[in-house]
């Protein structure tokens, strides 16, 4: 099935995704630093495939990488993707940085 691949420059922006397709995010992320990418979507129209964080260099210890989600897209209609970088222990602190993009999902 097709995979739409997302990136940094989607924020804020609304794509078209047919039904049965994913969705595929790319962010940077550098865990070391404790912000971390979580996802804040909600809703029935998308549901979460996985995640993964690469390292932009292997074997270096406190390097930086790519964070990658994923959704599938299950039904029609106008969905919203949202993250947010945070330090998970930090409480009720303000995100670092936030992340949308508006799915319209078509049928196919």
């Amino acid at each position: 099935m097709a995979e739409t691949l997302l990136t940094r420059e989607h924020d804020g922006q609304t794509v078209i995704a047919p039904v049965g397709s994913t969705l595929v995010l790319v962010l940077d992320e550098s865990p070391t630093t404790g912000h971390v990418w979580v996802d804040r979507s909600e809703g029935g129209g998308l549901t979460a495939a996985g995640d993964e964080f690469s390292p932009a260099r292997a074997g270096v210890a406190g390097a930086g990488g790519e964070h990658r989600f994923r959704w599938r897209v299950l039904q029609p209609g106008i969905h919203r993707l949202q993250l947010a970088l945070v330090q998970p222990w930090a409480g009720g602190a303000p995100p670092a940085d936030r992340y949308t993009v508006t799915v319209h999902a078509v049928a196919t």
